[in-house]
Protein backbone atom coordinates (compact mmCIF):
# COMPACT_ATOMS: atom_id res chain seq x y z
CA UNK A 1 0.00 0.00 0.00
CA UNK A 2 3.21 2.44 0.57
CA UNK A 3 4.16 1.61 -2.81
CA UNK A 4 1.36 2.34 -4.73
CA UNK A 5 0.92 5.80 -2.15
CA UNK A 6 4.12 6.30 -3.10
CA UNK A 7 4.21 6.07 -6.84
CA UNK A 8 1.16 8.20 -6.63
CA UNK A 9 2.67 11.26 -5.34
CA UNK A 10 5.40 10.29 -7.67
CA UNK A 11 2.66 10.77 -10.81
CA UNK A 12 0.97 13.56 -9.41
CA UNK A 13 4.06 15.82 -8.29
CA UNK A 14 5.52 14.61 -12.41
CA UNK A 15 1.71 15.94 -13.49
CA UNK A 16 2.68 18.98 -11.10
CA UNK A 17 5.73 19.97 -12.59
CA UNK A 18 4.42 19.27 -16.35
CA UNK A 19 1.93 21.90 -15.84
CA UNK A 20 3.91 24.08 -14.34
CA UNK A 21 6.87 23.85 -16.76
CA UNK A 22 6.14 26.48 -18.55
CA UNK A 23 5.28 28.78 -16.12
CA UNK A 24 8.69 27.81 -14.82
CA UNK A 25 10.82 28.34 -18.12
CA UNK A 26 9.68 32.09 -18.63
CA UNK A 27 9.95 33.48 -15.23
CA UNK A 28 13.48 34.29 -15.09
CA UNK A 29 13.22 36.28 -18.73
CA UNK A 30 11.60 39.20 -16.39
CA UNK A 31 15.09 39.74 -14.97
CA UNK A 32 17.17 39.65 -18.55
CA UNK A 33 19.14 42.55 -19.34
CA UNK A 34 18.10 42.15 -23.09
CA UNK A 35 15.62 43.84 -25.30
CA UNK A 36 14.22 40.73 -26.68
CA UNK A 37 12.91 37.45 -25.31
CA UNK A 38 15.57 34.85 -25.96
CA UNK A 39 17.53 32.16 -24.01
CA UNK A 40 20.36 32.05 -22.56
CA UNK A 41 19.86 35.15 -20.60
CA UNK A 42 22.18 37.81 -21.67
CA UNK A 43 22.13 38.96 -18.15
CA UNK A 44 20.40 40.05 -14.79
CA UNK A 45 18.99 43.09 -14.21
CA UNK A 46 15.62 45.05 -12.97
CA UNK A 47 14.96 46.92 -15.92
CA UNK A 48 11.72 45.81 -16.66
CA UNK A 49 10.27 45.77 -13.97
CA UNK A 50 10.85 48.87 -13.46
CA UNK A 51 10.11 49.62 -16.33
CA UNK A 52 6.47 48.28 -16.08
CA UNK A 53 6.46 49.52 -12.58
CA UNK A 54 7.28 53.46 -14.11
CA UNK A 55 5.54 53.68 -17.65
CA UNK A 56 2.28 55.22 -17.36
CA UNK A 57 0.61 53.16 -20.13
CA UNK A 58 0.86 50.18 -17.40
CA UNK A 59 0.20 52.34 -14.66
CA UNK A 60 -3.09 53.52 -16.06
CA UNK A 61 -4.07 49.94 -16.97
CA UNK A 62 -3.86 48.53 -13.57
CA UNK A 63 -5.43 51.57 -12.26
CA UNK A 64 -8.46 50.76 -14.53
CA UNK A 65 -7.76 46.79 -14.02
CA UNK A 66 -8.70 47.08 -9.97
CA UNK A 67 -11.14 49.93 -10.35
CA UNK A 68 -13.26 47.76 -12.89
CA UNK A 69 -12.04 44.58 -10.82
CA UNK A 70 -13.47 45.99 -7.86
CA UNK A 71 -16.66 47.06 -9.25
CA UNK A 72 -17.24 44.24 -10.64
CA UNK A 73 -16.71 41.71 -8.27
CA UNK A 74 -19.15 44.04 -5.54
CA UNK A 75 -21.62 43.43 -8.12
CA UNK A 76 -21.40 39.70 -8.53
CA UNK A 77 -20.85 38.97 -5.05
CA UNK A 78 -23.80 40.97 -4.06
CA UNK A 79 -26.45 39.68 -6.76
CA UNK A 80 -24.51 35.97 -6.43
CA UNK A 81 -25.17 36.14 -2.68
CA UNK A 82 -28.80 36.90 -3.00
CA UNK A 83 -29.18 34.39 -6.07
CA UNK A 84 -28.10 31.76 -3.60
CA UNK A 85 -30.23 32.09 -1.03
CA UNK A 86 -33.59 32.53 -2.84
CA UNK A 87 -32.52 29.16 -4.80
CA UNK A 88 -32.42 27.38 -1.16
CA UNK A 89 -35.67 29.17 -0.71
CA UNK A 90 -37.10 28.13 -4.00
CA UNK A 91 -38.78 24.49 -4.83
CA UNK A 92 -36.15 21.79 -5.54
CA UNK A 93 -37.16 21.46 -9.17
CA UNK A 94 -37.13 25.26 -10.00
CA UNK A 95 -33.81 25.55 -8.21
CA UNK A 96 -32.25 23.09 -10.64
CA UNK A 97 -33.71 25.19 -13.40
CA UNK A 98 -33.43 28.55 -12.52
CA UNK A 99 -29.23 27.26 -11.21
CA UNK A 100 -28.82 25.75 -14.88
CA UNK A 101 -29.96 30.11 -16.50
CA UNK A 102 -27.87 31.50 -14.15
CA UNK A 103 -24.68 29.18 -14.60
CA UNK A 104 -24.93 30.07 -18.42
CA UNK A 105 -22.37 32.68 -18.13
CA UNK A 106 -19.49 30.16 -17.86
CA UNK A 107 -20.76 27.79 -20.44
CA UNK A 108 -20.88 30.02 -23.18
CA UNK A 109 -17.90 30.52 -25.14
CA UNK A 110 -16.42 33.80 -24.20
CA UNK A 111 -16.14 35.31 -27.77
CA UNK A 112 -20.46 34.54 -28.59
CA UNK A 113 -20.44 36.25 -24.71
CA UNK A 114 -18.85 38.67 -25.57
CA UNK A 115 -20.71 39.25 -28.70
CA UNK A 116 -23.96 39.32 -26.70
CA UNK A 117 -22.94 41.82 -24.41
CA UNK A 118 -22.10 44.04 -27.31
CA UNK A 119 -25.04 44.09 -28.72
CA UNK A 120 -27.01 44.36 -25.44
CA UNK A 121 -24.83 47.06 -24.06
CA UNK A 122 -24.81 48.85 -27.74
CA UNK A 123 -28.19 49.29 -27.16
CA UNK A 124 -28.24 50.42 -23.85
CA UNK A 125 -25.55 53.36 -24.55
CA UNK A 126 -22.99 51.78 -21.96
CA UNK A 127 -20.09 50.73 -25.02
CA UNK A 128 -16.72 52.24 -24.20
CA UNK A 129 -17.87 53.29 -20.67
CA UNK A 130 -16.31 52.04 -17.60
CA UNK A 131 -20.28 51.37 -16.00
CA UNK A 132 -20.67 48.80 -19.09
CA UNK A 133 -17.61 47.23 -18.48
CA UNK A 134 -18.11 46.83 -14.94
CA UNK A 135 -21.29 45.60 -15.71
CA UNK A 136 -20.54 42.78 -18.18
CA UNK A 137 -17.70 41.47 -15.90
CA UNK A 138 -19.75 41.22 -13.00
CA UNK A 139 -22.53 39.04 -15.56
CA UNK A 140 -19.24 36.30 -16.07
CA UNK A 141 -18.04 36.81 -12.51
CA UNK A 142 -21.83 36.19 -10.97
CA UNK A 143 -21.61 32.47 -11.55
CA UNK A 144 -18.42 32.07 -9.39
CA UNK A 145 -20.11 33.85 -6.23
CA UNK A 146 -23.52 31.80 -6.93
CA UNK A 147 -21.66 28.36 -6.80
CA UNK A 148 -19.20 29.25 -3.62
CA UNK A 149 -22.11 30.93 -1.42
CA UNK A 150 -24.51 28.24 -2.61
CA UNK A 151 -22.12 25.28 -1.47
CA UNK A 152 -21.70 27.00 1.74
CA UNK A 153 -25.57 27.08 2.25
CA UNK A 154 -25.63 23.40 1.43
CA UNK A 155 -23.72 22.95 4.60
CA UNK A 156 -25.54 25.55 6.98
CA UNK A 157 -28.54 24.41 9.29
CA UNK A 158 -31.23 27.19 7.67
CA UNK A 159 -33.45 26.10 10.64
CA UNK A 160 -31.86 29.63 11.90
CA UNK A 161 -34.46 31.39 9.56
CA UNK A 162 -37.24 30.30 10.54
CA UNK A 163 -36.12 30.74 13.84
CA UNK A 164 -35.98 34.37 13.19
CA UNK A 165 -39.28 34.60 11.46
CA UNK A 166 -40.50 32.80 14.27
CA UNK A 167 -38.98 36.11 16.17
CA UNK A 168 -40.69 38.23 13.58
CA UNK A 169 -37.46 39.20 11.81
CA UNK A 170 -38.10 40.30 8.20
CA UNK A 171 -36.50 38.99 5.10
CA UNK A 172 -34.52 42.13 5.29
CA UNK A 173 -33.00 41.16 8.60
CA UNK A 174 -32.38 37.90 8.19
CA UNK A 175 -30.53 38.58 5.37
CA UNK A 176 -28.38 40.96 7.18
CA UNK A 177 -28.08 39.78 10.78
CA UNK A 178 -28.38 35.84 10.33
CA UNK A 179 -27.38 35.24 7.13
CA UNK A 180 -24.38 37.38 6.21
CA UNK A 181 -22.98 37.16 9.51
CA UNK A 182 -22.81 33.13 8.76
CA UNK A 183 -21.90 33.22 5.45
CA UNK A 184 -19.25 36.22 5.49
CA UNK A 185 -16.00 33.45 4.67
CA UNK A 186 -17.90 32.02 1.41
CA UNK A 187 -19.02 35.96 0.37
CA UNK A 188 -15.31 37.02 0.86
CA UNK A 189 -13.90 33.65 -1.28
CA UNK A 190 -16.52 34.63 -4.29
CA UNK A 191 -15.75 38.25 -4.14
CA UNK A 192 -11.90 37.30 -4.92
CA UNK A 193 -12.48 34.76 -7.51
CA UNK A 194 -15.20 37.68 -9.11
CA UNK A 195 -11.84 39.89 -8.74
CA UNK A 196 -9.63 37.66 -10.10
CA UNK A 197 -11.88 36.44 -12.55
CA UNK A 198 -12.63 40.08 -13.68
CA UNK A 199 -8.81 40.91 -13.48
CA UNK A 200 -7.29 38.29 -15.67
CA UNK A 201 -10.46 39.31 -18.53
CA UNK A 202 -9.53 39.77 -22.23
CA UNK A 203 -12.09 38.83 -24.66
CA UNK A 204 -14.91 40.54 -23.16
CA UNK A 205 -13.52 43.92 -22.28
CA UNK A 206 -11.82 43.65 -26.05
CA UNK A 207 -15.58 43.58 -27.44
CA UNK A 208 -16.94 46.18 -24.59
CA UNK A 209 -13.71 48.49 -23.66
CA UNK A 210 -13.16 51.59 -25.47
CA UNK A 211 -9.60 53.62 -25.89
CA UNK A 212 -9.88 54.93 -22.53
CA UNK A 213 -10.95 51.42 -20.89
CA UNK A 214 -7.37 49.59 -21.46
CA UNK A 215 -6.55 46.84 -18.88
CA UNK A 216 -3.63 45.01 -18.07
CA UNK A 217 -4.83 41.99 -19.71
CA UNK A 218 -5.62 43.94 -22.96
CA UNK A 219 -2.14 45.88 -23.01
CA UNK A 220 -0.93 42.73 -22.48
CA UNK A 221 -2.39 40.87 -25.48
CA UNK A 222 -1.39 44.46 -27.94
CA UNK A 223 2.29 43.71 -26.48
CA UNK A 224 2.47 40.07 -27.59
CA UNK A 225 0.98 41.42 -31.30
CA UNK A 226 2.76 44.54 -31.83
CA UNK A 227 6.21 43.97 -29.55
CA UNK A 228 7.54 41.10 -27.84
CA UNK A 229 10.18 42.50 -25.25
CA UNK A 230 10.51 41.21 -21.72
CA UNK A 231 7.90 43.48 -20.26
CA UNK A 232 5.40 41.37 -21.15
CA UNK A 233 6.96 38.55 -18.97
CA UNK A 234 7.46 41.09 -15.88
CA UNK A 235 3.94 42.05 -16.51
CA UNK A 236 2.84 38.58 -15.92
CA UNK A 237 5.19 37.66 -13.41
CA UNK A 238 3.25 40.22 -11.70
CA UNK A 239 0.18 38.98 -12.31
CA UNK A 240 0.91 35.57 -11.35
CA UNK A 241 2.41 37.10 -7.52
CA UNK A 242 -0.88 38.47 -7.51
CA UNK A 243 -2.97 35.51 -8.54
CA UNK A 244 -0.64 33.41 -5.82
CA UNK A 245 -1.31 35.30 -2.81
CA UNK A 246 -5.02 35.80 -3.89
CA UNK A 247 -5.15 31.94 -4.04
CA UNK A 248 -3.53 31.38 -0.18
CA UNK A 249 -5.79 34.02 0.92
CA UNK A 250 -8.75 31.70 -0.37
CA UNK A 251 -6.80 28.52 1.38
CA UNK A 252 -6.68 30.36 4.64
CA UNK A 253 -10.58 31.16 4.38
CA UNK A 254 -11.12 27.55 3.21
CA UNK A 255 -9.63 26.15 6.07
CA UNK A 256 -10.85 28.99 9.03
CA UNK A 257 -13.88 27.34 7.35
CA UNK A 258 -13.81 24.25 8.60
CA UNK A 259 -12.27 24.77 11.84
CA UNK A 260 -14.62 27.72 12.85
CA UNK A 261 -17.55 25.34 13.75
CA UNK A 262 -15.15 23.16 16.10
CA UNK A 263 -14.24 26.23 17.63
CA UNK A 264 -17.97 27.95 18.21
Amino acid sequence: MKQVNAIMGLLAAGALLFLLMPIITILPIALSSGDYISYPLPGLSLRWLSQVALHPGWREALANSIFIALGSAMLATLFGTLAAVGLVQAAPRQARALRGLLMLPVAIPSVVLGLGLYFLLARAGLLSTYTGLILAHATISFPLVLVVVGASLATTDLIVIRAAQSLGAGWRMIFLSVLVPMLYPAILAGFILAFLNSFDEVIVTMFIAGPEQNTVPRVLFANLRDRLDPSVVAVTVLMLLLSALLGLLLQLLARWTQRRPADQ
